[in-house]
């Protein structure tokens, strides 16, 4: 899960949960001063999920002079010594979730990106992702470069799939279905990658020790699969490129720039 998704839930749960403390508060008569005080947690804990410690510590420093100002004609009334224990754990309050959330926040952050820069699985199609081609390729590279081996890279552009027009929920059924076809129709030892442009899909194979005439045969093996697949009316170009050679290059390039945009 990325940090944006986790933190619009946490968002979502938060402000469901102070407005319900508000709503408590109000049904059982509590001053409306305090019933304000509370619903103030709302900016200080949006503040530091989205700007950390430093946005949190802020915006609490804000709601405790807001507090503050609300009290102002209790405290004309009766001075500030009945009161200041009471304003003191509003304030203490503010602060103590202002940075304390924003802490949680920083390292919860920091944690997703670490579980992000080492996923190699594309959520779509269960297939691996643009980090997982460039990574295979690469050991593939090693390995041709060692015992003089030659390996080949397929790529797949498809558009206007048929499960396009479906709505979101049948779409990921169908992806991930079709995921699981393609994996289980090409060989074991080829590495299979899925990546989304903009509306293309793009599907790397790695073929370990396959040359130019293997890779033309699973080129067109794969255009069948998923013009089977993916329906008649989709669309698909192919290349394919053969290491040693400069072709294999530019592909993965390709890969490294998708690889590049999917990160954190």
């Amino acid at each position: 899960m990325s940090f944006d998704r986790a933190r619009t839930m946490l968002l979502i749960s938060g402000l469901v949960l102070i407005s319900l403390v508000g709503l408590v508060a109000i049904s059982r008569g509590v001053d409306r001063i305090e019933v304000i005080a509370t619903l103030f947690f709302i900016p200080v804990f949006a503040s530091f999920l989205f700007f950390g410690i430093r946005g949190g510590f802020l915006v609490a420093v804000l709601a405790s002079l807001g507090y503050l100002a609300l009290r102002i004609p209790s405290i004309r009334l009766l001075g500030l010594t009945p009161l200041s224990g009471q304003i003191a754990a509003r304030i203490l309050g503010y602060l103590g979730f202002g940075i304390g959330g924003g802490w949680a926040s920083q390292q919860i952050k920091a944690a997703l990106d670490k579980l992000a820069a080492q996923d190699d699985v594309d959520d779509e199609t269960g297939l691996g992702n643009a980090r997982a081609m460039i990574q295979m390729a690469d050991v593939e590279r090693a390995r041709s470069d060692r015992y003089e081996k030659v390996f080949s890279v397929v790529l797949a552009d498809m558009t206007n799939p048929s499960w396009g027009s479906l709505p979101v929920r049948k779409q990921k059924s169908a992806l991930r279905a079709f995921g699981q076809t393609v994996r289980d129709t090409v060989r074991t030892t080829d590495h299979l990658s899925h990546a989304r442009q903009e509306d293309h899909h793009l599907i790397g194979v790695v073929l370990p020790e396959t040359g130019p005439e293997g890779a033309r045969i699973a080129a067109e093996n794969l255009r069948q699969l998923l013009t089977k697949q993916a329906g008649a009316e989709a669309e698909v170009r192919l290349a394919t490129a053969t290491y040693p050679g400069d072709g294999i290059k530019r592909i993965l390039d390709m890969w490294r720039q998708l690889d590049s945009q999917a990160r954190p």
